[in-house]
């Protein structure tokens, strides 16, 4: 079993290995096998990278993420700049449908909801608005519709097992 400063020492080197993470400011801290990392990154996409990094460090029992998105100043973008890069993602994604998904945007900080039938939907959803410059975080709280299976008729199922039969 590792100690607290073997996995912060495991985690920096993850974080430096990282090439899409600027780690200079970022702080990690280790208390009974749960990291902690505080500090900022000039992007959202940058936050998600330094995340997945921990979590493949081997004795990492729990996060606790404090990373702040500071954008610097010449590329700040306001609400309305966020949104319209974000229908333009939905509208150019065949995965998304983006009649479906409704967004809040708030200082940066993006809001997801609706309903759509699969999972890689809600996902992709997700997952196509992590580059887009000005987003500080992002909450998908789309639902996906459950399926119920409906009971095939008796009669259906004969007819089906004799299909393909010479």
């Amino acid at each position: 079993m590792k100690s607290d400063s073997e996995i912060q020492d495991d985690v920096i080197r993850e974080l430096r290995w990282e090439a899409d993470v600027t780690h200079e400011h970022i702080g990690v801290a280790v208390v009974n096998g749960i990291v902690t990392l505080l500090g900022f990154v000039p992007s959202y996409i940058e936050k998600i990278a330094a995340e997945k990094a921990v979590q493949r460090v081997d004795g990492v029992k729990a996060m606790v993420e404090k990373i702040e998105v500071r954008l610097p100043g010449t590329r700040e973008h306001d609400d309305q700049d966020i949104a319209r890069a974000i229908v333009s993602q939905f509208r150019w994604n065949v995965k998304i449908p983006d009649e479906l998904i409704k967004t809040r945007i708030e200082n940066g900080h993006v809001k997801l909801v609706g309903e759509v039938e699969w999972d890689y939907q809600r996902s992709t959803a997700e997952e196509c608005l992590q580059p887009i410059a000005g987003i500080k975080s992002i909450s998908n709280l789309i639902h996906v519709r459950s399926r119920i299976p409906q009971p095939q008729h008796p009669r259906d199922a004969d007819a089906s097992s004799h299909i393909g039969l010479l």
